[in-house]
Formats: structure tokens, C-alpha cells, sequence
């Protein structure tokens, strides 16, 4: 599961989308939850250049190009840390990406965190299969006990069925998936829907790809 750039599972496979948004938007500060291999990071990094915007990357584990870019840009900064607390030493922003953990805590509390400054372009991955009503874990230990649902480190998810199997889509060790799918607080989709539950007078659109976009 080694991060590339052909990977489907990468924000990067709907660059077209995102920048279309951000021409639209004209945002001034853009910041990236979840840079992982660096595909998008890259891409994010030169459009900030070329706009003369500010663009943070928030990383818990940032690959060496990642930190080499903090150094030499000044139109890019990376913050070391796992969000949403990492995002208490951002500065708020006029849109942000967000790919970081897929889970149904993680992602609510980071809606929190970016939407209690105001009101911002936030673009979601992963609100579609595997994660839209399935939390996945990059780091179990992080996150409440409450907010863990029971999980597997070693089976996978297959279109079309909502059992794990031996095989399938599945994190070799790296990350962990919920056993049960759907339910309260499980998946990105969920934590989307249960944040827009709370916020009156936000529009939300969804991109039905495998893995998902979504756009509040």
C-alpha cells in the first residue's frame, strides 16, 4: 500500500475538481489535512507559488520532499501533527483539503475546528466507498476509546459487501477498519452529515467516484 501518484486512492486523481474549485474561490490561504506520499501536496505547493497564496500542509508523518518544501518555500509551511489538535497552530483559511484520518471522530472534529472561524471551502475525500459508513484508523491509540469502533488490522472490503473479508481493500498492519458498516458515528459520510445536522444555511455537493468527494 506504498503511496503513488497512479494510486486511485489519491486526492490528486481529481485535481481537475479541486482546482476548478479554488480558481472559483480565489482563496488567499489553502490548508491540506493528510499530505501522505505528497501527490496533492506537490501539486497544492506549485499552484500557491504560481498564485502568490499561502498553503499549509498538515502532517503528523511528512515524507523528506515534504519538509525539504517547508524549507526552500515561502508560500508553503508544514505543521508536524496529527489534526484536529495540529489545527489550533493553523491560521484559519479560505479553503481546505481534507485526507487525513477516515473516521467518523476525526473527521467531525475537524469540521468543528475549520468551520468555528467562519465559513470556508472545505473539499472532503473519502466520503464515498470504502469510508463513507466505515471508520478507518491510521492510529487507534489517538483517539478516545469512545470513538473506536471494534476493528481488524488484517481484513479487507469488497464492493457490495458489507462483511470483511481475507481479502480485498485492507491496510496490511498500516491502518486498521471498523468490522461493522453503518451505523451511528461510523464513516467520513456520516460525520458529514451529522456536522451539516448542526449548521444551518451550508450547502454540501457529492462527487459519487469510488473513494468519494465531497464539497461543503
Amino acid at each position: 500500500m506504498a503511496g503513488d501518484d497512479i494510486l486511485i486512492y489519491s486526492l490528486s486523481e481529481h485535481r481537475e475538481l479541486i482546482f476548478g474549485c479554488l480558481e472559483a474561490v480565489a482563496p488567499r490561504r489553502v490548508v491540506e489535512i493528510g499530505s501522505e506520499a505528497g501527490g496533492m501536496t506537490r501539486e497544492l505547493a506549485q499552484w500557491a507559488e504560481e498564485k502568490g497564496a499561502h498553503f499549509v500542509t498538515v502532517e503528523p508523518y511528512p515524507i523528506d520532499e515534504v519538509r525539504e518544501m517547508d524549507e526552500r518555500s515561502e508560500h508553503f509551511e508544514l505543521v508536524e501533527g496529527r489534526s484536529p489538535e495540529a489545527l489550533e497552530r493553523v491560521a484559519p483559511a479560505d479553503a481546505y483539503l481534507i485526507d487525513g484520518d477516515h473516521n467518523y471522530w476525526t473527521v467531525l472534529h475537524e469540521l468543528r475546528a475549520i468551520y468555528s472561524t467562519g465559513e470556508p471551502l472545505a473539499i472532503l475525500h473519502d466520503v464515498g466507498w470504502p469510508c463513507a459508513r466505515r471508520d478507518q484508523y491510521y492510529s487507534v491509540d489517538a483517539l478516545p476509546p469512545e470513538a473506536v469502533h471494534p476493528h481488524s488490522y488484517t481484513k479487507g472490503r469488497v464492493p457490495g459487501t458489507a462483511e470483511l473479508t481475507e481479502r480485498g481493500f485492507r491496510g496490511d498492519g498500516a491502518f486498521a477498519v471498523a468490522l461493522e458498516e453503518g451505523g451511528p458515528r461510523n464513516g467520513v459520510l456520516t460525520a458529514v452529515e451529522d456536522f451539516l445536522a448542526e449548521h444551518d444555511g451550508l450547502a454540501y455537493a457529492h462527487v459519487p467516484a469510488i473513494f468519494g468527494v465531497g464539497v461543503i
